[in-house]
């Protein structure tokens, strides 16, 4: 990776990593869960709360962006109410009706229901996927096993768990919660879908042409050139590649018009 190619991802990541990333971004509703919380010094119970919300609109992020947010705004409203757990309100939930895409009522009874034996087996999440594996995708994927939407193994890039686990361990950040103190944030691995995967082609971070594990590790792996202990602030810096691409390609196609 050239010199130049390292400044402008730090440009990037600076630039597009702050608050105004989250007024179009699922991180929102984990985000407005924390809001007026002690970040460093949560309660069980409200680290429970946010961690629900986490992993729930991650589970959700599937597609358009729009459809995501609107989905998970409607059951933001459901999984904060008081006792939520407590009082078992999810199984109203176990139903074969449409939720979103192909996820129905009945599988996010699963999931809720999943989330609530976690609960009360090991009192957090955090604590659960450190007593299974000391990775945290490894950990999460255990946790989840069966629960539909959830990865069987590390085959695929795993996006939304990447995603979640980016929310939940790095701090310090405008965007990113980092709730959970038992995982370093230099080992994780960046959250590759489709868009992101393009970018870093584009800037020769993979050799790889499918945007799987092999892809996600090797993009991670250039990414700690830039950035040793921070690897996924690179998602910022693709993302802001992108714009940027976007702008430039707006900007000639309109210079190209008016010389037609």
């Amino acid at each position: 990776m050239t010199e130049d190619i390292k400044q402008k991802l730090r440009e990037w990541a600076d630039r597009y990593e702050t608050a105004d990333f989250i007024k179009s971004d699922p991180v929102q509703f984990p985000r407005l869960t924390a809001q007026g919380l002690n970040l460093s010094h949560l309660t069980e119970k409200e680290q429970r709360r946010v961690e629900t919300v986490a992993v729930i609109t991650s589970w959700l992020s599937y597609g358009d962006r729009k459809q995501i947010i609107k989905t998970a705004a409607m059951l933001f409203d459901l999984v904060t109410e008081e006792g939520f757990f407590e009082n078992q309100r999810h199984f109203q939930f176990n139903s074969p009706n449409r939720l979103y895409r192909f996820f129905t009522w009945a599988d996010f009874f699963d999931l809720c229901e999943r989330l609530s034996l976690i609960y009360g087996k090991y009192g957090t999440l955090e604590s659960c996927v450190l007593a299974l594996s000391e990775n945290p995708l490894d950990g999460l994927i255990q946790a989840f096993k069966g629960v539909k939407g959830f990865p069987k193994d590390k085959d695929s890039a795993c996006k939304r768990l990447c995603m979640l686990t980016r929310w939940l361990v790095r701090k310090n950040s405008p965007v990113d919660l980092g709730i959970w103190t038992s995982f370093d944030t230099a080992d994780l691995i960046i959250p590759l879908d489709t868009h992101v995967h393009r970018m870093a082609q584009e800037l020769g971070l993979t050799r790889f042409r499918c945007a799987d594990m092999r892809a996600s590790l090797e993009i991670t792996k250039a990414l700690r050139e830039v950035f040793p202990d921070d690897p996924t602030k690179g998602d910022f810096a693709l993302f802001g590649y992108g714009v940027e691409h976007h702008r430039n390609n707006q900007n000639d196609n309109k210079f190209h018009k008016m010389i037609e």
